[in-house]
């Protein structure tokens, strides 16, 4: 019951963290919009150019960030909590003599209300993630030097 607690706790944790993410990004696109739009009223040749292609640019570069996050809130919701496996899938809570591991989505350090210990965030896609993925307990992996070994996955 604590495990379904403390995933249901970090899922949460991380569609919060998306939707501060998201707040920023959406500033930052009506402040590149509007940027863009004083920038049609110059007339200054090459450095006008210059200067649209690089706002161009941000605001793609933001668009995708955008579109990474609605891929990481579909995955989040994709996690059923109250599943319980053997062996490290989405959604697992692996624990390492060392650290705290979620799989789930890229995003770091997250804090579980209900454990008041940090997890890991990680998504199965990154390299530590695919050397987890499919694993049992007891099973051991380096990681930077360091050796951990898997004491209990849920």
């Amino acid at each position: 019951m604590q495990q379904e607690q403390t995933k249901t706790a970090l899922v949460n944790a991380c569609l919060e963290k998306i939707t501060e993410r998201e707040k920023v990004i959406q500033s930052k696109l009506a402040s590149l919009q509007e940027a863009l739009e004083g920038e049609s009223k110059s007339s200054a040749g090459d450095k006008f150019e210059t200067g649209r292609a690089m706002l161009h640019n941000e605001l793609d570069k933001q668009k995708s960030l955008t579109l990474e996050l609605v891929k990481m809130r579909r995955i989040l919701n994709d996690i059923n909590s109250s599943e319980h496996s053997k062996t490290v899938a989405l959604g697992s809570l692996v624990k390492t003599e060392a650290q705290q591991f979620f799989m789930s989505v890229g995003l770091g350090k997250i804090t579980a209300e209900v454990s008041n210990n940090y997890w890991i965030c990680i998504s199965p896609a990154s390299p530590l993630g695919q050397q987890l993925m499919d694993q049992v307990e007891d099973y051991e992996f380096s990681l930077n030097g360091k050796t951990f070994k898997i004491i209990e996955i849920t």
